[in-house]
């Protein structure tokens, strides 16, 4: 059986007619790909495979986030690799000195 947002109103809801079917499109065939893997060895119901698949999207939606921010930051933007605490330290202190060139330019 494969879960389809077919029959989602909540999704239908959100998004206008086209943003819908793309959405549809996309979950559709990734979320087939993962039943056929099987997601290893075990059988899983579709609850347990919408959650695992929930949470490997927002993996990858944390991981491309870190590396925007990181991108902003000049002191960690051109080193290869850096942790993600790193990268909110960093972030933080560069929001600071921001703020506090803004401050001197008013004065």
């Amino acid at each position: 059986m494969v879960f389809s947002l077919n029959n989602c109103t909540n999704s239908e809801q959100m998004f206008d007619g086209q943003a819908t079917n793309r959405l549809r499109k996309r979950f559709d065939s990734t979320l087939r790909i993962w039943i056929r893997m099987g997601c290893g060895s075990s059988v899983l119901s579709i609850q347990q495979m919408l959650r695992k698949y929930r949470r490997h999207r927002l993996r990858l939606l944390r991981k491309k986030e870190y590396n925007r921010l990181r991108a902003m930051v000049p002191s960690i933007a051109t080193k290869p690799k850096v942790s993600k605490v790193t990268v909110i330290e960093e972030a933080i202190k560069y929001i600071d000195q921001i703020g506090r060139a803004s401050c001197r330019e008013r004065v």
